[in-house]
């Protein structure tokens, strides 16, 4: 999937690195809690006919300038664009929201600090304005796929039906999906230039990736890409105890890997709230 190599050398550096961007040139704020989904067993969201961006924000508790304005930027923009993808990507070994997957995902975009605002598999640092534009044209263009999602609550966890209608077939490569399940409303330590004392203990951490069904970087769902196609796959959860899962919700990212099993762009993602 990737070169381990590249890996290793990017892990020795990561720690270094991400405390060399925490320079604030943002507008301080705070995280807000958001209202959990509904209690019924089933849960669905259908085709949409647009693009909706899948974006990103690589974090660490210990980022001052990640609770002071990383995340208030990062959440205040999906509160207001409800119809992007958003992922908190918890990378460090010593956060108590760490996911390997979320380490996996830092690596590949090439950490050099946080916060690091992404979009499809491009990385804008603390660069946010520049970052919601790369959304915006993201969203302009046409889709070659539009993706809808079911979910139903069972006994172990939750099972998430994942459909994908094929608009166009000029995609050069084949498809792949991933599956996400995320987190709101996390209570967790995060320290935060603004706040006195700077460690705030019962800091909101919003959109946490709690792990996939298929992969950071998904499973291959076609042989072929034919337009006029459906394809339909259905995924189990069993989230950790460690998770509400009255606050989860699930997220899938239709993308495209190289030959060497990298991941290029995104085609198109979609969320799947209770």
């Amino acid at each position: 999937m990737k070169n381990w190599m590249i890996l290793i050398t990017i892990a020795s550096s990561m720690a270094f690195m991400a405390c060399e961007k925490d320079d604030d040139n943002g507008d301080p704020g705070v995280t807000n809690p958001i209202q959990p989904g509904s209690s019924s067993k089933t849960f669905s969201q259908d085709f949409q006919n647009k693009k909706e961006a899948f974006v990103g924000i690589i974090t660490r508790n210990t980022c001052g300038i990640c609770g002071q304005s990383g995340h208030p930027t990062f959440d205040g923009y999906l509160r207001s664009n409800q119809d992007v993808t958003g992922v908190s990507f918890n990378y460090s070994e010593r956060d108590p929201l760490y996911h390997a997957e979320s380490y996996e995902f830092a690596s590949f975009m090439n950490l050099r600090g946080t916060p690091s605002f992404t979009e499809e598999f491009g990385n804008f640092t603390n660069n946010p304005s520049r970052w919601q534009s790369e959304i915006s044209d993201f969203e302009s263009t046409n889709a070659n796929a539009f993706v809808a999602m079911n979910g139903t609550v069972v006994s172990n966890g939750f099972d998430i039906e994942v459909k994908v209608a094929v608009t166009d077939d000029v995609t050069q490569h084949v498809p792949h999906l991933a599956v996400y399940m995320l987190e709101n409303n996390i209570i967790s330590p995060q320290s935060d230039y603004g706040a006195s004392p700077s460690t705030v203990q019962d800091y909101i951490h919003n959109h946490v990736y709690r792990g996939s069904a298929t992969g950071l970087f998904g499973e291959s769902i076609a042989n072929s890409w034919v337009t006029g196609d459906t394809i339909s796959k259905t995924y189990n959860f069993n989230p950790s105890t460690s998770v509400d899962t009255t606050n989860v919700y699930f997220v899938a990212v239709l993308m495209e890997l190289d030959a060497s099993g990298n991941p290029i762009s995104v085609i198109n993602s979609q969320q799947l709230l209770r």
